[in-house]
């Protein structure tokens, strides 16, 4: 859709660190339009502004599941000492961790947790936790490379298809929904020691829940993109996880942040 001919609302997203255990994830907005009264402009930046509240809620809420294992000591001795050194008493620690927490959020498709000190990982796709198994080359995954040499403890993948962490999960590929992963390295805090990882994948149900709200069907455009322009939302759901490069939004970029343009 062309720049001008139709209302452009777009929300950037800052999603590549989340502070430690997921406490600030900031959402900017830049508001943009064109032959509109002072008034649909207001009620807009409005809509706006309580669309950016929700949505930073919901992620916050994500994004903090990830601070939940550090507060069960019985599940912090077993990243520390691996699994092995009592099997099924480790292994139900496990077992209880992923299933409480896939039971937290019902946007839930798939968590993935890597213990380092054995290089073992495990599943819970769809309520399926999978057993254990050898995950030699962890650092092959992009995100977990990358949260080993940050301060920070967690990073987000823009939408993208469902895929089998060290190939344990059995998706259909009826079943390969898009996905907004939040990965997560553990530490042995306070020291920096890496102990494992710890991946969420949610689907797009309640994003696009909030997002619908914001914005006139057939009449407006909604656009959630990171700060790379990584599409998190698009009233075109083809667009979602692909970059935006289209003229109207390097129009936008040159804007103020937080302004309003008529």
């Amino acid at each position: 859709m062309r720049w001008g001919i139709r209302k452009k609302l777009i929300i950037f997203l800052m999603l590549v660190t989340v502070l430690p255990f997921g406490t600030a994830i900031t959402v900017t907005y830049f508001y943009t339009t064109k032959s509109l009264n002072e008034q649909s402009v207001s009620t807009n930046h409005d809509l706006i502004l309580k669309g950016k509240e929700e949505l930073t809620v919901y992620l916050n809420d994500v994004a903090q599941m990830s601070s939940v294992p550090y507060r069960y000591t019985p599940f912090m001795n077993v990243m520390r000492n691996g699994v092995s050194s009592n099997l099924v008493v480790n292994q139900e620690e496990v077992r209880r961790v992923l299933a409480y927490l896939f039971n937290s959020r019902p946007e839930i498709e798939q968590m993935h947790l890597y213990i380092h000190e054995e290089k073992e990982s495990y599943t819970n796709y769809h309520s399926r936790i999978s057993g254990r198994a050898t995950y030699e080359n962890i650092f092959s995954h992009p995100y977990y490379g990358v949260l080993t040499a940050i301060e920070g403890y967690s990073l987000i993948e823009p939408p993208h298809e469902i895929y089998s962490y060290n190939n344990i999960s059995v998706i259909p590929n009826s079943q390969k929904v898009k996905v907004l992963s939040f990965h997560n390295v553990i530490r042995d805090v306070p020291l920096a020691d890496v102990l494992g990882f710890f991946s969420i994948d949610i689907n797009l149900s309640r994003i696009s829940a909030i997002s619908e709200r914001l914005y006139t069907k057939d009449v407006e455009d909604l656009y959630i993109m990171n700060e790379k322009g990584m599409i998190i939302y698009s009233s075109n759901e083809n667009e979602i996880g692909k970059e935006n490069k289209e003229k109207w939004f390097k129009q936008v970029k040159k804007e103020p942040e937080g302004g309003k343009k008529s």
